[in-house]
């Protein structure tokens, strides 16, 4: 078999694989896109985030007295750009002498995973709640210092209809650095895919319960019937692989505030080789990776809630 016939075979395997990504245009898909901000203003190899805030409050003036001037609080952070990659490797042979195409559809196949590896990447450091935020503290704590004392927006409870009407409940209690009310209002409920159920149960379906002889809900099941979900359609159900069995979240997705920042100093992009590559010389490898720049981290610890270990 002819080096031209395997140079055509190379030059057909990466064609497979740097389509799927020249089809993305430089935008990894996932559900990150909903609840990560995608900030442009990284500082070399690092990424500030933080937010300064009022702590005036509102006071009656009487008459001959001066008035009371209050300060700002500001917190931050910074997080350090980290080079992501994922790397496949092919036997010159495999390519050569394979009349199948199966080459081309392991191609294939590797590229269209390492579509999602950001989605993947940002879970992973959301899950593992160790990054510490603008405030000092992970994304998800019952200690989120404010100047009213320390407020919480973690939860050890499983999902439920009463875990969710707690999380509403605690959203919408926030307030500012000051105590004034932040009135957050959920409005999507990330799931694993093992509460998919569960999750449009307490979003949308009817309510089944158990009630007793005389009509009213009771662990004494005498019947059952279904009562009106009054949050139907508050939130929107998010079913993601992603997530860990028995782990919530609710989020405020409604303004421009996101709990989570990410930025890219290079986006990832695919690396092919060729027929006079050092790896194919040295190794008789062929190489693929895909590789790319990022920074990541906590955000706005306001606009989530939830269970996440």
């Amino acid at each position: 078999m002819s080096i031209a016939n395997f140079e055509t075979k190379l030059r057909a395997a990466n064609t497979v694989y740097s389509s799927a990504f020249d089809a993305l245009r430089g935008d990894y898909p996932g559900t990150y896109q909903l609840f990560s901000e995608d900030m442009q203003g990284i500082d070399g190899v690092s990424l500030n985030i933080g937010y300064t805030e009022n702590l005036g409050v509102t006071r009656v003036l009487k008459a001959g007295e001066s008035r009371q001037y209050d300060g700002l609080v500001a917190r931050s952070t910074t997080y350090d750009l980290e080079t992501i990659y994922r790397a496949h490797q092919l036997e010159r042979k495999a390519v050569k002498y394979d009349p199948s195409g199966r080459v081309g559809k392991s191609v294939s196949q590797f590229a269209s995973e390492q579509i999602e590896m950001v989605d993947r990447y940002i879970w992973a450091a959301l899950k593992s709640n160790t990054v510490l935020g603008p405030d000092g503290v992970a994304l998800i704590s019952a200690s989120h210092p404010t100047g009213e004392g320390t407020q919480s927006n973690t939860t050890a409870t499983a999902l439920g209809h009463s875990s969710y009407r707690a999380g509403k409940a605690a959203m919408r209690g926030f307030t500012r650095e000051n105590g004034d009310a932040l009135s957050m209002v959920p409005t999507h409920l990330f799931v694993p895919v093992t509460s998919e159920d569960v999750a449009k149960e307490v979003t949308g379906a009817d309510k089944p319960v158990a009630v007793d002889n005389s009509g009213a809900e009771s662990g004494t099941r005498i019947g059952v019937t279904t009562i009106k979900n009054v949050y139907q359609g508050d939130s929107t159900a998010i079913v993601t692989p992603l997530m860990a069995a028995g782990t919530w979240l609710l989020m405020d997705l409604s303004g421009s505030a996101r709990p989570w920042a990410h930025g890219f100093g290079e986006k990832p992009t695919h690396n092919a080789p060729d027929a006079g590559s050092e790896a194919l010389r040295n190794t008789d490898m062929l190489e693929y990776f895909l590789q790319g720049d990022i920074c990541q981290g906590p955000a706005n610890w306001q606009t989530i809630y939830g269970k996440i270990s």
